[in-house]
């Protein structure tokens, strides 16, 4: 049991250096994990309980009246057990959750149960439909997954899957896609939405597997998902892992026949909390990309603009010599919170695009972004 009295003895005696220090312990994994974390939201909310506990509240041994006193030496027992405990496990999942190192690859490939229709059936395709979407954990625009029934989350993702057919894109690019997951109703939610949205291949990336958690990058597709690689970017601890997928598929071509040309995508997360981090990410990226041959499509959810001389999404673009869609538009913001566009595709020079928009539907903190691309003339 714990001393009410001592403690409140303590508390009194205790200067504004001390307090400010004590509430410092306390408070450092949670500002860690706002300030690093992929959803700071959880922890947010419990340190601004824990500063107005600890700072703005008098010790209890100030308060007149004998029913003040014992509401104030119950809060003072609670925040300063309840509240180091959740440090101490903030911290933990900080160390563990950051330092998961595996990262797989989870990938379907068309079978027999997939038909394809009669050559003679299909309409020419000279172009590409792709599309991009931070599926945010399957949340939708909620708060945090973690407060939705496996319901909500599934009815969010069917929602997802509805937009899908009804755009019908060939190749849809994911970020925060979860596997099998504790907080997100612990079901494949890339393998829900194929089967949802009739995508014979698909592949996921888990840049994280730990603590019952599972989730990274992913891709959709109507043609065959080859050679799908898992790239983590360098670990930043305590970050959270992220990383980029990689695949290859062939160019639709007329006729439902193949048309012999292939094409690298890539569906990209990089990271929220600092420019220099992206920075980081984007040469990992241009280091590892460069050396291929092939056109190459990039997606994703970069968490940058194009302001500034420092954007990681800039040095992507010119590392890589990748064109933007009306790079100064003011019209295909993605984010709401911020009103900035920091969701792209960008595209190698053999490729062009022919349409370019950002999706209305509610269906993320993020808009889809939906383009078409063909093979830029000679």
């Amino acid at each position: 049991m714990v001393n009410t009295q001592s403690l409140s003895k303590h508390w009194r005696a205790l200067s504004l250096k001390a307090r400010l220090l004590a509430i410092s312990l306390l408070l450092a994994p949670c500002v860690v994990m706002w300030w690093k974390a992929v959803d700071y939201r959880i922890w947010l909310a419990p340190a601004l309980l824990c500063v107005v506990m600890l700072f703005f509240l008098p010790g209890p041994g100030k308060q007149k009246g004998k029913f003040a006193a014992k509401v104030s030496r119950a809060i003072f027992v609670w925040t300063t057990r309840g509240f180091s405990q959740f440090a101490a496990v903030a911290f933990i999942f900080t160390i563990f959750a950051s330092g998961a190192k595996d990262d797989a690859i989870t990938q379907q490939r068309p079978s027999a149960a997939h038909n394809s229709p009669p050559a003679n059936e299909m309409p020419d395709r000279t172009t590409l439909k792709v599309l991009t979407l931070n599926l945010a954990h399957g949340r939708a625009n909620g708060f945090h997954q973690a407060m939705q029934s496996e319901v909500t989350i599934r009815q969010n993702l069917s929602n997802v899957a509805e937009m899908l057919r009804r755009e019908s894109p060939t190749v849809v690019a994911l970020q925060e896609a979860d596997g099998p997951s504790v907080w997100s109703g612990g079901f494949d939610h890339v393998a829900f939405l194929a089967e949802q949205a009739a995508f014979p291949s698909f592949a996921r990336a888990e840049h994280v597997r730990a603590w019952r958690l599972s989730y990274g990058t992913a891709m959709l597709s109507q043609p065959e998902l080859d050679r799908a690689e898992s790239h983590p970017f360098d670990p930043l601890p305590p970050l959270m892992p992220k990383g980029y997928l990689l695949t290859t598929i062939s160019w639709p071509g007329t006729d439902g026949q193949d048309s012999g040309i292939q094409i690298d995508v890539v569906s990209v997360h990089l990271d929220f909390s600092l420019s220099a981090n992206r920075k980081r990410q984007a040469q990992q990226m241009i280091a590892e990309l460069m050396p291929r041959s092939r056109p190459l499509i990039v997606m994703g959810d970069f968490n940058c603009d194009l302001s500034g001389r420092r954007s990681a999404l800039v040095e992507l673009i010119d590392g890589l010599n990748l064109k933007v869609f009306q790079p100064e538009s003011s019209d295909l913001s993605t984010f709401a919170l911020t009103g900035k566009r920091i969701d792209w595709i960008l595209i190698s020079p053999e490729l062009e695009f022919a349409s370019y928009t950002t999706l209305e539907d509610e269906l993320s903190d993020h808009k889809a972004v939906l383009a078409e691309l063909r093979l830029a003339k000679e």
